[in-house]
C-alpha cells in the first residue's frame, strides 16, 4: 500500500478491534497512546513506516496484546518499562512477539522485559541500546525462536542466566561491545544459529550436543 499521513488518536474508540495492521506504508507521526485503551487489541503491526517519537508507555495497559511489531521506523527514546506489564489477563497468554528492531532506540534494556513469561521472539537489533543485558532475560523460558540484540552499543558480560534458556534456536549478540567469557552459553543444546562476532570475548562456547547448529560466527 501507499498510505500517507498519521494514525489518528480516534483509533482508540475501536474497542473491538483485534488487529491493527498498517505495515509497509508511508505513515508518519507518532504512535498514539490511545492504543493502550483498546481492550481487545491483539496484534499491532506498524512496521516498515516512517513513524517517529517514542513508544507510548500506555501500551503496557493493553492486556490482550500478543504481537507488537514496530520494525523499520524512526522511533526514538527508550523502551518503556511498562512493556513488562504485557503479561495477559485471565486465561490470556500475554505478548508472544516483541519486534522493535531497526529504529533509533536508546537507553538500556529494561529489566522488566524478564516479566514476559510467554515471550517467544524478541528482536531489538540495530538500535542504539546501551548498558548491559539484564539478568532477567533468564526468565524468558518460552523464547523458542529468535533472540536478537545485534548492532547495538551493549557492554559488559553476557549473563549466565541466558545460557539457561534452553529453548532459544537463534541467538545473535554480534556487533556490540560485550566482553569476557561465553562458556556458559554452551549449556544450551537447541541452537541452530549462534552469532557472537564483533565483540571482545576472551573465550567461546562449544558443546558436542549442538547437533542442530548450522551457523556459528
Amino acid at each position: 500500500n501507499n498510505i500517507n499521513g498519521t494514525i489518528p488518536t480516534e483509533v482508540g474508540v475501536l474497542q473491538d478491534l483485534q488487529t491493527l495492521a498498517l505495515h509497509h506504508n508511508n505513515i508518519n507521526g507518532t504512535i498514539p497512546s490511545e492504543l493502550g485503551m483498546m481492550f481487545w487489541l491483539i496484534n499491532v503491526r506498524l512496521h516498515d513506516n516512517i513513524l517517529t517519537g517514542k513508544i507510548p508507555s500506555e501500551l503496557g495497559k493493553a492486556k490482550h496484546i500478543e504481537e507488537i511489531n514496530l520494525d523499520s521506523n524512526l522511533i526514538t527514546g527508550t523502551i518503556p518499562s511498562e512493556i513488562g506489564q504485557l503479561i495477559g489477563g485471565f486465561a490470556w497468554f500475554g505478548v508472544l512477539r516483541l519486534i522493535l528492531s531497526n529504529n533509533s532506540l536508546t537507553g538500556t534494556i529494561p529489566s522488566e522485559i524478564g516479566s514476559l513469561p510467554q515471550l517467544e521472539q524478541l528482536h531489538l537489533f540495530t538500535n542504539g541500546l546501551s548498558g548491559t543485558i539484564p539478568t532477567e532475560v533468564g526468565n524468558l523460558k518460552a523464547l523458542e525462536a529468535t533472540f536478537n540484540l545485534s548492532s547495538n552499543l551493549l557492554t559488559g558480560t553476557v549473563p549466565s542466566e541466558l545460557g539457561l534458556v534452553a529453548t532459544i534456536k537463534k541467538l545473535d549478540l554480534s556487533r556490540n561491545g560485550l566482553k569476557k567469557s561465553l562458556l556458559h552459553l554452551g549449556e544450551s543444546t537447541s541452537y541452530t544459529y549462534l552469532n557472537v562476532s564483533h565483540n571482545v570475548f576472551t573465550s567461546f562456547p562449544f558443546n558436542d550436543a549442538w547437533r542442530e547448529l548450522e551457523t556459528f560466527d
